[in-house]
């Protein structure tokens, strides 16, 4: 699984993001995120400030355990997460990765 998420601005390229960035971003455009109930993503959408539509998706530490859950149902022998740079909370889903 991939930590952080994608941003979509209307006549943009796609972006990768951390979940830092996407907060900011989101914060930024005053959108408030909400949790898609399928993906159990965090998802915003707004505006910027040339009116262009922006759309961005993100995982949190929430969406990460809901994506281990899921996995464990369907039997996953083990999971390997990506992209660890940026997420505010993933110690909240792997607690004491930070110990050596």
């Amino acid at each position: 699984f991939a930590t952080g998420g994608c941003i979509w601005t209307e006549g943009e390229k796609t972006r990768f993001v951390t979940e830092k960035e996407a907060v900011a971003l989101g914060k930024q455009l005053k959108a408030e995120p909400q949790r898609d109930e399928k993906s159990q993503a965090m998802v915003f959408r707004g505006k910027d400030k040339q009116g262009r539509q922006v759309e961005g998706w993100y995982a949190d530490a929430q969406t990460l355990r809901a994506w281990k859950y899921s996995a464990l149902q369907q039997q996953a022998d083990g999971i390997s997460l990506w992209r660890l740079g940026g997420n505010e909370k993933i110690r909240e889903y792997y607690p004491g990765m930070d110990k050596k």
